[in-house]
């Protein structure tokens, strides 16, 4: 059983939790990788702000890169593991 629920948690930390979200960038050409008319569903703005071409998460937030990418992978795999089918 214990084995069945950590294969659950390790597969929605590594699919579901690092492999969600989407950097947001203007790429060098002026085009972007996203809808410029998008609305951010926190606020229900439109999307103001972005990563440059040159730019990374990680040059970005340097050192809390990595434990914020791991805090945030681990937060879906628990929400998501707390659902009645999660899988």
């Amino acid at each position: 059983m214990f084995h069945d629920g950590e294969t659950i948690m390790v597969a929605l930390h590594e699919l579901l939790g690092h492999g969600s979200g989407k950097l947001l960038i203007k790429n060098a050409d002026g085009s972007f990788n996203f809808n410029t008319e998008a609305v951010n569903p926190a606020t229900g703005e439109k999307i103001d702000s972005w990563y440059e071409a040159d730019q990374t998460w990680s040059s970005k937030f340097a050192d809390l890169s990595n434990p914020y990418e791991e805090c945030r992978a681990e937060t879906v795999a628990t929400y998501l593991s707390c659902q009645p089918e999660p899988y």
